[in-house]
């Protein structure tokens, strides 16, 4: 009976786990890679193997993601990220996403206005 009681235990301590990963997983629609960085950021909260097996990824392909070397996208992403708080701070008043678009694209940067407007919601940068 007791062995019975701790494995319902066992089992319901796993189901509360699994349950608060998909509670903080709602980015389940976003693709892979947002999976994967979702396992990335929650490693300290969950087991890998547990939210990868809930999430319905494999976890070798979460690890060969990991240690991937960076696309050109996301290098290009992170030096944009590092000017566009430089162009919003030297800015007058409340800048928003185009003169920053312009900004870089004057700079030299090719980028889209939505792809600006990303980054700058990514960086919790807004202007008016």
């Amino acid at each position: 009976m007791a062995a019975e009681l701790e494995s319902l235990h066992k089992r319901l301590r796993k189901s509360e786990r699994l349950n608060e990963i998909l509670k903080n997983g709602k980015l389940l629609l976003q693709g892979r890679d947002m999976i994967f960085e979702f396992i990335k950021k929650s490693r300290n909260l969950f087991d890998i193997s547990e939210m990868c097996e809930t999430l319905e990824v494999s976890t070798n392909g979460f690890y060969r993601w990991e240690k991937a070397e960076p696309r050109g996208r996301e290098v290009e992403d992170e030096s944009l990220k590092k000017r566009i708080p430089k162009i919003h701070d030297q800015a007058p008043g409340d800048y928003g996403h185009r003169p920053i678009h312009d900004d870089l694209m004057e700079g030299g940067y090719l980028c889209v206005r939505d792809r600006t407007l990303r980054l700058m919601n990514e960086l919790e940068i807004s202007g008016q």
